[in-house]
């Protein structure tokens, strides 16, 4: 049972090695790294060498143009050997032994198409604090109102991603959300792993678009059957909940 991580990244020189070093605490549960680069111009490219003549082989990179995230993605699919593949930003980072709470909860499940987990939340002053995973999706309409946890805290099956074409490049921000929801429709099977397998950054391209993602998870949920009027109000909500959480950090800031 091998494990492919991909990585895409755009002028990450300040972060990725971090991901890097969380990667290479894992030990030999990784098949392979692959880091789909949009074609950095900060540098990014000399902490990837640097990473390559650490690990070796088992890095494999480009540097060009492409469409954005999903794109990117997408490219690191295509390139993929292991059986599992798990999408790692390049300002995030695995914790440690998820790799092989992974491998293990795989081997265990021969059925499983997706092994999620917990996940850290890393808030920009520096504090964490954890996001549960769901133990089964809220429904609405017939669909799950959103993944079970962030896509870094997720491992899919190669069949499963070759099975479903990957991700949706009409959507910019939620083709994630997009691809569980096809997932869910395919009647896959998924495992959760009790324990945190990511941190993530709020500093993301959908932490920091609030509007552009909350159109965005509208849009696939109109595009997947939930009435339009309903995918409406989710959205008003979304913002809502999202406002509030605004103010919610600054008054932690203040106390702090």
């Amino acid at each position: 049972m091998t494990i492919s991580l991909i990585t895409p990244c755009l002028n990450a020189a300040e972060t990725i090695v971090r991901t890097f070093d969380s990667v290479e605490e894992q030990g030999g549960s990784l098949h392979e790294h692959l880091v789909i680069d949009g074609g950095s111009t900060d540098g990014t490219v000399g902490p990837i060498e640097a990473y390559q003549a650490r690990i070796g082989a088992r890095l494999k990179w480009v540097s060009e143009p492409d469409r954005g995230i999903y794109d990117a993605m997408n490219k690191g699919l295509a390139l993929a050997s292991g059986d599992w593949v798990l999408v790692l930003g390049a300002d995030d980072a695995l914790e440690p032994g998820a790799l092989a709470a992974v491998a293990h909860a795989a081997a265990a499940n021969p059925g499983a198409d997706l092994i999620y987990g917990d996940a850290y939340v890393l808030e920009p002053d520096g504090r964490r604090h954890l996001q549960s995973s769901m133990h089964g999706p809220r429904l609405a309409s017939g669909l799950p109102l959103e993944m079970p946890v962030c896509h870094q805290a997720c491992a899919f099956s190669t069949r499963a991603c070759r099975q479903l074409g990957g991700f949706d490049l009409r959507y910019q921000i939620a083709a994630d959300y997009d691809f569980y929801l096809r997932f869910h429709e395919e009647k896959l099977r998924s495992v959760r792993v009790p324990a945190p397998l990511a941190t993530y950054s709020l500093e993301g391209v959908s932490s920091r678009l609030a509007v552009a993602t909350a159109r965005d998870y509208r849009d696939v949920r109109i595009a997947h059957g939930m009435p339009k009027a309903s995918a409406q109000l989710r959205m008003a909500r979304s913002l809502v909940n999202v406002s509030a959480m605004r103010v919610l950090r600054k008054a932690g800031w203040a106390r702090g």
